[in-house]
């Protein structure tokens, strides 16, 4: 949630004379919270994630989703371009977790 809609949501539930300081407060600790406010799945460039992975090319990129490494997003006529990956399958591979080999070399 950004800071000015937390701003006015506190603004608003300490205008409202129904509502007690505990309940103010109660209402608001979940809110508060939630920091975060960039999407958990944003789509990085090829570049960007190129550069995450330790310098990798497109062709690279295009080889490993091709092999289920990453999750590409297309687009343009009939899906042939690709525009990015998510980030959630570039933390997915950093952290690992990817069922795969990355260093180009046969998987028996």
């Amino acid at each position: 949630m950004l800071d000015t809609t937390k701003q006015a949501l506190a603004a608003i539930l300490a205008a409202d004379p129904t509502v007690s300081p505990e309940e103010r407060k109660a209402r608001l600790a979940p809110n508060l919270a939630a920091t975060d406010t960039e999407p958990t799945d944003r789509i990085l460039s090829p570049v960007e994630t190129g550069k995450l992975l330790g310098g990798r090319d497109r062709h690279t990129l295009a080889n490993w989703e091709k092999r289920g490494l990453l999750v590409a997003v297309r687009t343009g006529a009939g899906g042939k371009r690709i525009t990015g990956y998510t980030r959630s399958s570039v933390a997915a591979l950093l952290a690992g977790k990817a069922n795969a080999n990355t260093d180009g070399k046969a998987v028996a």
